[in-house]
């Protein structure tokens, strides 16, 4: 007997849409807008995947985050979540912080 498997994103789950956002370093800890806002889907709550490699972040089930870097650190930190409808979830998304350079005072 064949059995055929077919894996793929089921109708009418949430789809997640990858995000972006720019910070300056040493700036402290950032709270940044939604990263549900543009997903697809009603009553979505966010699930974080894998945390950042760099700063410390903190995601609500709302898709609100606070993003904190790491001390002197400027480049792109990253982070991936779900969005659940609390029955299926969606894809995963990635959110790409990225954190500008500042001038470092002389020592």
């Amino acid at each position: 007997m064949l059995t055929k498997l077919e894996v793929g994103t089921v109708a009418g789950s949430p789809v997640a849409v990858d995000d972006a956002y720019t910070i300056p370093e040493d700036s402290g800890p950032a709270v940044q807008a939604s990263v549900l806002t543009n997903d697809g889907g009603t009553g979505l709550t966010a699930v974080l995947v894998n945390g950042t490699s760099v700063g410390s972040l903190v995601l609500n089930a709302d898709g609100t985050f606070t993003y904190t870097p790491g001390a002197d650190f400027s480049g792109t930190d990253i982070f991936s979540y779900q969005a659940s409808d609390g029955l299926l979830a969606s894809n995963v998304a990635t959110v790409r912080v990225t954190v500008t350079p500042a001038n470092d005072a002389p020592v």
